[in-house]
């Protein structure tokens, strides 16, 4: 039995060819959409770390949604969710899906 193929969805840029009224829709979708975060647990002193939630920031709200579904949170800033996911032993921390990714310095790969 063959596989099925893979459904792909268009890009959401600026396409010369569409019609204006469906330009104006992508730009709404693009100029409304959320921002993502993750709510990461770092455990002891750095020694591992798991994403807890996943969140979706709004200008004046975030929505946040546990792994494993059983909490679900609507909170004034995506930093108000830290403190259900701390613990002992257990910092939380908010990192943004689009963050790029921490590079040592020179000088610290060096040490």
């Amino acid at each position: 039995m063959a596989a099925a193929p893979e459904e792909t969805h268009p890009p959401l840029m600026p396409d010369p060819f569409l019609i204006p009224f469906e330009q104006e829709v992508i730009d709404l979708v693009n100029e409304s959409s959320p921002r993502m975060f993750a709510v990461v647990q770092v455990f002891r002193e750095e020694e591992d770390a798991r994403v807890a939630a996943w969140g979706m920031a709004f200008g004046d709200r975030a929505y946040v949604i546990s792994c494993d579904s059983a909490q679900h949170y609507r909170l004034r800033s995506p930093e108000s969710a830290i403190r259900f996911f701390t613990h002992p032993d257990i910092t939380a921390r908010i990192l943004w899906r689009d963050t790029p990714p921490r590079r040592r310095s020179a000088h610290a790969k060096a040490a």
